[in-house]
C-alpha cells in the first residue's frame, strides 16, 4: 500500500503513515489494490494483443500486396491498349505502374534500358548472354543503396534465399512478385512479369535485374526493412 499523502510505502493494517502521520483509511488500500489488479490484467490483455497482432501481420502484408498488385495488373491490361507507335513499351509502361502503385521513383535512365532492351524483361535463353554482357557485377547493396539512380541503365546480379514470393494472375497476365535476403543480410525486391513455377520462399535463387530504387517498409517484427527494388530478368533456383 502507498500513502496517499507522501507517497511513502507503508505495510497492510497500519492506521497511519510512519513516514507523515497521515490517516490510511482501509477502503483506500482495497481500492488501491483492486486498481493494481486491473492494471496487471491490462499488461497482460495488452502483450497478449501484441503477440497476436504480429501473428496476423504476415497475412495483412500479404493482404495489402494482392490489392497493390491487382491494381497493377489492372494498369498493366490498360497499357495493352495504347497506340504501339509510342516511345514507351508496354513493358516500361508496365513496370511505370508499379512503380506509381508501390511509390517508388524510376529514373529515366531506367525506363531506356528497359525500351531499348524490353526482351530482357524476363529474359530468355536465347539472349543470356546478351543479359550477361550488361551485369555489372562490380556492383552491390552499398553501391546501389548509396544512389540507386546512378545504376539503372546496368543489371545487378545477387544470390540469396526467397523469404517471400506472391503471384497474381488476372486477365491471363501474371505479375510474381520476389524479395530475396542475400547472405549478408541485404534485402531485394523484384517483380517478374511472368511466372516463376520452381522458385518458392525458403529456396536458394540467383536474381538479374535492373535496380530502380531503395524502399523501406514494415517488416513482420514491428521494425523497417530497407531493400533494393527492381525489374526482374532472370529469377533462377539454385540448386
Amino acid at each position: 500500500m502507498i500513502c496517499p499523502k507522501c507517497g511513502n510505502k507503508v505495510k497492510e493494517g497500519d492506521v497511519f503513515c510512519t513516514n507523515c502521520g497521515a490517516k490510511i483509511e482501509k477502503e483506500q488500500g482495497k481500492s488501491q489494490t483492486m486498481n493494481e489488479g486491473k492494471n496487471t490484467s491490462f499488461k497482460i490483455n495488452s502483450a497478449i494483443q501484441k503477440v497476436l497482432k504480429k501473428e496476423w501481420v504476415p497475412l495483412v502484408v500479404i493482404v495489402i500486396i494482392a490489392v497493390l498488385m491487382a491494381d497493377v495488373i489492372g494498369r498493366i491490361s490498360k497499357t495493352t491498349s495504347k497506340d504501339n507507335s509510342s516511345k514507351t513499351t508496354t513493358k516500361a509502361a508496365t513496370y511505370e505502374a508499379i512503380a506509381d502503385t508501390m511509390e517508388f521513383d524510376i529514373s529515366d535512365d531506367a525506363i531506356a534500358f528497359i525500351n531499348d532492351n524490353p526482351q530482357f524483361f524476363p529474359g530468355n535463353s536465347s539472349n543470356t548472354g546478351a543479359i550477361s554482357d550488361h551485369i555489372d557485377f562490380s556492383m552491390d547493396y552499398a553501391h546501389v543503396a548509396k544512389n540507386p539512380f546512378k545504376y539503372s541503365d546496368r543489371l545487378m546480379y545477387v544470390f540469396g534465399e526467397v523469404v517471400d514470393c506472391q503471384e497474381l494472375e488476372e486477365s491471363g497476365k501474371t505479375l510474381t512478385y520476389v524479395q530475396i535476403e542475400d547472405y549478408s543480410g541485404y534485402d531485394y525486391c523484384v517483380y517478374y512479369l511472368g511466372e516463376l513455377p520452381n522458385v518458392f520462399e525458403g529456396n536458394d535463387v540467383t536474381v538479374t535485374f535492373l535496380p530502380f530504387n531503395v524502399i523501406t517498409f514494415e517488416n513482420i517484427g514491428g521494425y523497417y526493412t530497407k531493400a533494393i527494388v527492381g525489374a526482374a530478368c532472370y529469377v533462377n533456383y539454385a540448386e
